[in-house]
């Protein structure tokens, strides 16, 4: 387990997932936010962006809590990872935000993701195989 680290960003969800994790016994796991695993990597990664709504969004940003609106937690949050990153959220409320846009068009032309499938990123991507495609065929 100590090669294994969950991100949140938020104190009480840190507090249930670590006490999830040790009614399990799962010891070594390390559960924290995003600026305690700034420069540390743990080989696999686990981001839990938590928000279901952008109803909150803005008291996030006024508290400066939270990464989906956020580019340089983001940043830390998806490179922490040394072989494994799991992304665990609402692809609706995470397209809201460019970077994580581009991160899930990422993910979906590699077959990365699993679950419903974000729209724009996935209207996104088919775009540039059609037009790709086009071109090819044109020439």
């Amino acid at each position: 387990m100590a090669e294994i680290g969950i991100i949140t960003p938020y104190a009480k969800q840190r507090i249930k997932l670590q006490q999830a994790a040790a009614a399990r016994g799962w010891t070594g796991l390390t559960i924290g936010s995003v600026e305690q695993f700034q420069g540390g990597e743990r080989r696999v990664i686990l981001v839990s962006t938590v928000r279901s709504s952008t109803a909150f969004f803005d008291d996030d940003a006024a508290f400066n809590l939270g990464f989906v609106a956020h580019p340089k937690r983001f940043n830390v949050a998806v490179t922490r990872a040394q072989a494994l990153l799991i992304v665990v959220g609402n692809p609706d409320i995470l397209e809201t935000s460019d970077v994580w846009q581009t991160f899930l068009e990422h993910c979906v032309r590699r077959g990365a993701c699993t679950g419903r499938l974000p729209t724009r990123a996935t209207a996104a991507v088919r775009a540039r195989v059609t037009t790709t495609m086009t071109t090819r065929t044109s020439k």
